[in-house]
């Protein structure tokens, strides 16, 4: 009795300390995702319940790499004026995701629930009994940060065959040959486990769920050698929607109403010269959704190629629809979102006059991009507000000491910006314009026109938005004139 008491100590210590955890995303065989893919992981059920101690949800985004790489969490909770939140884990099935959402609606009543729809066909015609190795240890993944255990054993039998029950309760039952097999990997798992709690020491900051991975783009000249007449496209008309995915958009459906939650799918695109006929796995899909009166925004359908540019895609996943958006395209692909839930669903909460909801994202790299300078601030600053210029309203011109951590990898810089955000005309993104500065460099003072650059990932406000990158040595002082062509 003592001895099962010490081994089953042991065992439950060790899987606490992950000790035995696989190489994170060793499905992927990247080793360069093993420092922060894995970690950001780790955090996602962590940051939800640390936000919810003393914050309401009011948009939960669920899914698996698709939601937590192509839609940003901050960027919709700033452009929708909601708390979001995604709770996207990578490679998983949508039968996973329904019981992510069981325990999340246990604690957290949002007032719209977001599915992203590849969890329903990233594994084509799934059964969760006869997945694949690789999509069995992204479930295990999943099942293992969950926290509800009441939920755990609930959802194991329908997540897991019998056979692999005790894996998915224990990572040091699972990977024990690591003892005789892979020490190295034990003692990364230890020394990843200390890095953890450093990151998560220096995190000062609420972590929202989202994934941001530093790779290349897409460019014309990737794409002329890839994919040229004789690439084969995927046929999505022989995408399978399995009888297991049908069986859970019905669950979800059902789980939503019982728990009055409006729900609604949304599709992320791939680079629309990787799949043919959409449009018929459109329709499949549809046809499911309307069963059950849910909502259904496809951005792959009809894909904006003026804003899902090649910069839009990451050029990681080469072949298929495994390829996820950049920072850029999941920028674009979330405002996309805002827009259709501003037009749909305008009685949602807007928050971005309460001081908390300020507050908590006012140190956001992001946040400027969406909301003025506070008059508090004693580092970043605001000049030229509300000039009319013609066609144009100027509501300001922001200057921005580089400021955020960098534990959300999106595409920041470590210098300073100029951000001008101008009302009216959409044709004003078309104009040159230049901004006349008073500035210090090397504590020389000069006026210099600064020319701005239109960024388009950021639609669907009441205004659009200029930026210019500047050297962290560079202060602004006024901003003396603004000059549109």
């Amino acid at each position: 009795m003592l001895v099962t008491f010490i081994c089953a100590s042991a065992v439950f210590i060790s899987d606490k300390a992950g000790i035995f955890r696989q190489n994170g995303y060793s499905y992927y065989d990247l080793a360069a995702l093993d420092d922060y893919r894995v970690i950001q992981q780790l955090w996602v059920w962590d940051g939800f319940y640390d936000f919810i101690k003393s914050n309401p949800l009011d948009i939960i985004l669920f899914g698996n790499s698709h939601s937590n790489m192509n839609l940003n969490a901050i960027n919709l909770s700033l452009s929708s004026g909601t708390y979001c939140y995604n709770l996207g884990f990578g490679n998983t099935t949508l039968t996973d995701v329904y019981f992510t959402m069981k325990e999340a609606f246990e604690i957290q009543r949002p007032k719209l629930a977001v599915v992203e729809t590849f969890c329903i066909y990233c594994v084509d015609n799934y059964s969760s009994h006869n997945l694949s190795n690789t999509s069995i240890l992204a479930q295990l993944f999943s099942f293992e940060q969950r926290r509800n255990f009441r939920q755990k054993l609930l959802s194991l039998p329908i997540l897991f065959s019998s056979d692999n029950y005790l894996a998915a309760l224990s990572n040091t039952i699972r990977n024990h040959s690591f003892i005789f097999q892979n020490s190295e990997q034990i003692q990364k798992n230890i020394d990843k486990k200390n890095e953890y709690k450093k990151y998560s020491e220096l995190r000062n900051e609420y972590f929202f769920g989202q994934l941001q991975e530093p790779f290349s783009v897409l460019n014309q000249e990737i794409i002329d050698r890839r994919y040229g007449s004789d690439f084969n496209k995927i046929d999505a008309s022989s995408i399978i929607i399995s009888d297991e995915a049908k069986e859970y958009i019905e669950k979800i459906a059902k789980l939503c109403k019982d728990n009055k939650i409006p729900v609604i799918f949304v599709t992320t695109p791939c680079y629309p010269k990787i799949v043919d006929n959409w449009e018929i796995f459109h329709s499949k899909l549809n046809a499911e959704l309307n069963k059950y009166d849910i909502p259904y925004l496809d951005l792959q359908a009809n894909c904006d190629t003026n804003l899902f540019t090649p910069q839009a895609f990451q050029n990681v996943y080469t072949i298929g629809i495994w390829q996820h958006l950049s920072p850029y395209g999941s920028n674009v692909a979330t405002n996309f979102l805002s827009e259709y839930l501003h037009n749909n669903y305008p009685n949602i909460i807007n928050r971005n006059d309460e001081i908390n909801f300020q507050n908590i994202f006012y140190n956001f790299y992001e946040y400027f991009y969406y909301h003025s300078v506070s008059d508090n601030d004693l580092i970043n600053k605001g000049f030229y507000k509300n000039k009319n210029g013609g066609n144009y309203l100027v509501k300001e011109v922001d200057f921005i000491v580089g400021q955020g951590s960098d534990f959300n990898f999106t595409n920041r810089t470590d210098g300073n910006r100029i951000i001008l955000k101008i009302a009216g005309n959409k044709d004003v993104t078309t104009k040159k314009i230049n901004v006349l500065v008073a500035a210090t460099y090397q504590n020389q003072k000069i006026n210099t026109w600064i020319e701005m650059e239109y960024l388009p990932q950021y639609f669907g406000l009441n205004h659009y938005v200029f930026q210019c990158q500047l050297n962290k040595e560079v202060q602004i002082d006024d901003v003396l004139d603004v000059q549109i062509n």
